[in-house]
């Protein structure tokens, strides 16, 4: 019996990727390479892991530029740092210069994905995201409604947003439970997020900055949909006392049904995604800037 609890103990180990993503730096960057050897599932793991990738140097360190991105006669401006703002920038609807670092996206699948705004779409149990317990074979990308898994072992939850810090984000869920009678929808609203690490979020911090926000809020509304006499579908609210998880756990032990995020869309506030033209157009911005002609 001790030795099953003991095997059972370690292959929940090797099953889990946060785990071993927080062993395997310990280990002499040599014994990392070998590593991938013993099997599929740890190449996997080393291969897709921004933090392993940046041990054994197949990946730059996290770079924080001060650089940032502006806007005047329709086109990019390069400046060296916010402090140094020249004339008739674009503004805001606050009078304020529109200011952005620029940043392209740490994960492969999202950088090459070509879209300006990142939309995930996932479908585990809600609950167990926002517990912190969703495995990271459940998050997946939406572009122009084709759907892209995040391939790889590596948890998601490490991956960084993007390789310029993205420290202020605005997200909105979604989720429905569906029974063979009816549909409850909710949502989770929109919801600003900052972070103080000076690496920005990671999907996974983003996930919990929003669910401390969200479960803190009472008095929650939401829909359910079902049939009348007649066949056609009614759409009537609902009101709940109480936080959202705790109306989730409740529906779900009503229905005998799970919870599904059906939406889970992301747009960054302090940084900019360069298209490939736009990252050329920044990189002979950089190089003026360098020979001295930048402003």
């Amino acid at each position: 019996m001790k030795i099953g609890s003991t095997n059972s103990a370690q292959q929940a180990l090797l099953a889990t990727a946060e785990l071993l993503e927080n062993i395997i730096p310990f280990l002499p960057a040599r014994d990392v390479f070998h590593l991938q050897c013993v099997s599929q599932h740890l190449h996997s793991i080393v291969k897709t892991s921004v933090q392993l990738q940046i041990k054994l140097f197949l990946r730059p360190e996290l770079a924080i530029s001060t650089e940032v991105l502006a806007i005047k006669d329709e086109k990019l401006v390069l400046l060296s740092n916010s402090k140094h703002l020249t004339p008739d920038l674009e503004e805001d609807k606050q009078g304020e210069p529109l200011l952005a670092r620029p940043a392209t996206m740490m994960n492969d699948i999202l950088r090459t994905s070509g879209i300006v705004q990142p939309r995930f779409h996932a479908q585990p149990n809600i609950l167990d995201l926002m517990l912190g317990r969703t495995s990271g074979k459940c998050l997946m990308l939406d572009c122009e409604s084709e759907k892209f898994e995040i391939t790889g072992d590596a948890s998601w939850k490490a991956t960084y947003l993007t390789d310029q810090p993205c420290r202020s984000a605005r997200v909105y869920a979604e989720w429905n439970i569906c029974t063979n009678s009816h549909v409850v929808l909710g949502w989770l609203g929109v919801k600003n997020a900052t972070t103080d690490d000076p690496h920005g979020f990671t999907l996974g911090s983003l996930v919990n900055a929003l669910c401390d926000k969200v479960n803190r809020e009472q008095n929650y509304e939401y829909y359910v949909l079902s049939q009348d006499r007649r066949k056609k579908w009614v759409r009537t609210l609902h009101k709940f006392n109480g936080s959202r998880l705790d109306l989730i756990r409740r529906l779900e032990k009503e229905t005998g049904e799970k919870a599904i995020l059906t939406y889970f869309d992301i747009k960054m506030r302090d940084v900019v995604l360069l298209s490939e033209k736009e990252q050329e157009e920044v990189q002979a911005l950089r190089v003026e800037m360098e020979g001295g002609g930048g402003s």
